[in-house]
């Protein structure tokens, strides 16, 4: 999933459809795998 997250807008889409679900286990996991993302992003350019 990490690597489908490439702008903001699919950030904000992908979390918007996680906090409907309600589940605080669900968010953890999306916020963890924004992380990733853009961490991933970050070492790419530097």
């Amino acid at each position: 999933m990490a690597e489908h997250l490439g702008d903001a807008q699919a950030v904000a889409e992908y979390l918007t459809i996680v906090t409907e679900e309600n589940d605080p286990s669900a968010l953890a996991h999306a916020l963890d795998t924004v992380a990733r993302a853009r961490n991933g992003r970050h070492q790419e350019a530097g």
